[in-house]
């Protein structure tokens, strides 16, 4: 029987969703702010299995112990008293939750729950190949939907650093070609383009392929920005574009380029060519929690250049 590794809560998105500090620099809190929405939004993607069986589970407890506690003596008929039983545990529940969301920190309880949820998960999708697949496709979707996250704010980081500081970054000095920008495409601008570079030379980069990106940003930040080249390039980011390009344009079956590229990531899944990458909770963990990390210290390298040129 195979294992899923399924891990309660998410928790590879809580360095973004629970702790990101907002960047000092104005021009870049936006790029950070809808970097946690999208996070969010895949997070709560991932919570969804749980979050529809949970309710279930406590219905079914509550109603099994009501029906061995229920007193014929009451004058309280079996089904009335199953219904406020029922109803009564649904409302504690929804109580926790609502703490939780306060707090955001799960009851022991609700802790308990997920576990229950997630065990029933385990077994249905170990006997069943269709619901097999369809777990699988449900970690795709949460790494692909990261690297979306992800992909977003490398443009959105590098427009509005262009945007606030264009008197160096503009010039893309890192390269020699690639500088110049028609007058057509100012006139579209109506010329105004005092914090605009940024957007207006955006349509000149490719921030779909991530050595496409650490070419952008090389060009932008020639000066003084190793250690911002240094994150782009780091594994991390690596890990989950390979992972997502094998998902996306391999249907998830490892191929020679693929293996090629994460001879040098420990953490990536392998196989054998041709055979379909399993994926489950840990793969998930180990390949999201570092990248969001590295995503949020990305942010704070370019506000710091910001605040320092």
């Amino acid at each position: 029987m195979r294992d899923f590794k399924l891990k309660p809560g998410a928790d590879w998105a809580s360095s973004v969703v629970l702790y990101m500090k907002l960047p000092d620099h104005p021009a870049l809190r936006e790029s950070a702010v809808i970097l946690a929405r999208n996070v969010e939004r895949v997070q709560r993607f991932s919570t969804l299995l749980s979050n529809l069986i949970i309710p279930i589970i406590v219905s079914e407890r509550a109603a099994a112990k009501a029906a061995l506690g229920h007193d014929n003596s009451s004058g309280i008929p079996l089904e009335e008293f199953l219904s406020r039983t029922v109803t009564s545990e649904l409302t504690k529940h929804a109580e926790d939750l609502n703490r939780m969301n306060k707090t955001r920190h799960p009851s022991q309880e609700y802790i308990a729950l997920v576990d229950a949820a997630y065990g029933y998960v385990q077994r249905i999708s170990s006997d069943n190949e269709k619901t097999s697949d369809a777990l699988e496709s449900w970690f795709a979707a949460q790494l692909t939907g990261v690297w979306t996250a992800i992909e977003s704010l490398f443009q959105d980081l590098w427009v509005a650093a262009l945007n606030a500081h264009p008197a160096t970054l503009a010039e893309l000095k890192g390269r020699s070609d690639k500088k110049t920008v028609s007058l057509a495409r100012l006139a579209q601008a109506n010329f105004e383009i005092n914090g605009a570079m940024g957007t207006i030379l955006s349509e000149y980069q490719n921030f779909s392929r991530l050595d496409k990106v650490v070419e952008a940003y090389a060009l932008a930040f020639s000066q003084d920005g190793d250690s911002i080249l240094e994150l782009l390039k780091g594994p991390e980011f690596h890990q989950l574009s390979c992972i997502r390009n094998l998902i996306v344009h391999a249907a998830s079956r490892f191929d020679g380029e693929y293996l090629s590229k994460v001879q040098s990531l420990p953490d990536a899944p392998r196989g054998e060519l041709g055979e379909k990458m399993q994926l489950d909770g840990d793969v998930v963990d180990r390949t999201l929690r570092p990248v969001l990390i590295r995503a949020l210290e990305l942010i704070t390298a370019v506000d710091q250049w910001l605040q320092t040129h």
